[in-house]
């Protein structure tokens, strides 16, 4: 197959387009997603795009950084308990209860992980915040799941709302 460039020179190099379809077949191609939950304090989660740390003790991503980028998209100097703030949900009306974390992986496709606090005595809701990262995508999207059973303290729910505090430098 033969092409003209924009200045009308003849390009009669097979090589040429070839290399030039697998470059950018390369560039398209979906990276790994990964997860690493050994340390309940550190998951690191990664698309190849973006890399996040999130503890899934307290539910807060601390770390976001793009690929090849040293520098942290998180506010590191707004810290709660020595640990930056970052992602988090800042809600009114929900309690407290027994969490547990947990995340599905749709292969490089999607990623979606969460801490779901149980309802209880003092917590009318159990609640799943989410976190999601697309395969090459360089966003984390966020969701919220709220349940309230027929047996669940009468409660109300003020409002949810994600906070994240980016670096400011």
């Amino acid at each position: 197959w033969y092409g003209t460039s924009r200045s009308g020179f003849l390009m009669d190099k097979t090589p040429f387009w070839c290399a030039l379809v697998s470059l950018l077949g390369a560039l398209c191609a979906d990276a790994a997603i990964t997860i690493d939950p050994t340390n309940a304090a550190d998951w690191k989660i990664s698309n190849g795009v973006v890399s996040v740390d999130w503890n899934s003790v307290d539910g807060n991503i601390f770390s976001i950084h793009l690929a090849g980028n040293p520098n942290d998209l998180i506010d590191v100097t707004n810290t709660s308990g020595g640990i930056p703030k970052g992602f988090y949900m800042d809600n009114t009306g929900l309690g407290s209860g027994a969490t547990t974390p947990g995340y599905r992986q749709e292969g490089n496709r999607y990623i979606d992980w969460w801490i779901t606090v149980a309802s209880g005595p003092s917590n009318p809701f159990t609640y799943s915040q989410h976190f999601i990262m697309g395969g090459g995508d360089s966003g984390v999207h966020a969701y919220f799941v709220v349940n309230h059973r027929s047996g669940d303290i009468a409660g109300n729910l003020g409002q949810i709302q994600f906070v994240f505090r980016v670096n400011l430098t």
